[in-house]
């Protein structure tokens, strides 16, 4: 879901520079770029802040950030404006590319204590799969909203529906996504600190018959 939210950003800058602040091209570059600047320092922040809150804390913090960063795109009318919500999405952002990895880390090494097996390969080739159904989700997305608000393929000005069609795209879409995302981390089961079982990893079969046979 969360990477939905990433997709939808990326695709939807341009209609959102175009149509809502009827900027040039060029624009998508201030955007992005106030996003990727202010995310890098950020990663070493929310590396900070994840090792004294832990990492689901974290994440939650972390999406509640970006969710609050998208609702600007509902009403800013300028570049400048559109800028400084790029910058303060990257800080969201930075937060949930750090922590994405960390629970999903997690979630092996907690797999491996359960089952004695380590199964990255599986839980990496899973999340590679839903990237990519998120890409072609937010294609879909985009042309559902824009085909609903009366958008016309190539016409030098758009109605003000597709403007709104746009903005809603832009800052309210997402955060319909990422509610039920809060809620799926809200419920995450491994918490800091906490034990879940042995620390070590279970004997693998094998070597549990040899010791029961001995």
């Amino acid at each position: 879901m969360l990477q939905l939210t990433f997709a939808l950003l990326q695709a939807g800058i341009p209609f959102f520079t175009k149509y809502a602040l009827g900027e040039a091209d060029s624009a998508n570059t201030v955007i992005l770029g106030a996003v990727f600047v202010t995310a890098i320092p950020m990663v070493y922040v929310w590396s900070r802040v994840t090792t004294r809150i832990g990492p689901r804390r974290a994440v939650l913090a972390a999406i509640v950030v970006y969710g609050a960063a998208l609702v600007p795109f509902l009403f800013v009318g300028s570049l400048a404006l559109a800028a400084v919500t790029g910058a303060a999405i990257g800080v969201g952002i930075a937060g949930m590319l750090v922590l994405l990895e960390i629970l999903l880390a997690e979630v092996i090494d907690d797999d491996e204590r359960k089952t004695g097996a380590r199964r990255e390969g599986m839980y990496f080739g899973t999340n590679g799969f839903i990237v990519r159904w998120a890409v072609s989700l937010q294609a879909v997305v985009i042309t559902v909203v824009l085909s609903r608000s009366g958008y016309h393929i190539g016409a030098a000005v758009q109605s003000a529906s597709v403007v709104t069609g746009v903005r809603l795209m832009m800052g309210l879409v997402p955060l319909a996504v990422l509610a039920p995302a809060f809620c799926c981390f809200l419920l995450y089961p491994l918490r800091a600190g906490a034990v879940h079982g042995s620390t070590a990893p279970a004997p693998a079969p094998e070597s549990a018959a040899r010791r029961s046979s001995s």
